[in-house]
């Protein structure tokens, strides 16, 4: 499929940068979520700090690395296909990428 968009000028998404850098976002982003999380729900369970601290290192290291790589994944190959979709229907030049009666167009993507 690449090799039709690359012919017609369009340049497809890099993933080098994107993908990493949709990563590290992620990452940051998910790690922070679960330690705040935990350490808030420790707390108001009236744990002490060495508790909300350990606990919360835990999850955050285990559950916020793993979970925000994931979501790092999906933005980035969401974000891909949206762009080969939209370079897809600029190349047919009616607005859509499915063509008659596919998806875009209520139909069936198996119909098309």
């Amino acid at each position: 499929m690449m090799e039709a968009i690359e012919g017609q000028g369009v340049v497809p998404p890099d993933p080098g940068d994107a993908a990493v850098r949709a990563f590290r976002v992620s990452v940051v982003v998910g790690v922070v979520v679960a330690f705040m999380v935990v350490s808030a729900a420790l707390l108001a369970a009236g744990q002490g700090i060495g508790a909300l601290l350990g606990l919360g290192a835990f999850v955050a290291f285990w559950g916020g690395l793993g979970f925000g790589g994931m979501i790092g994944g999906v933005v980035w190959a969401t974000r891909s296909e949206q762009a080969e979709r939209q370079a897809l229907a600029a190349r047919r030049g009616d607005g859509t990428a499915d063509g008659p009666g596919g998806a875009d167009r209520g139909g069936s993507p198996a119909a098309a």
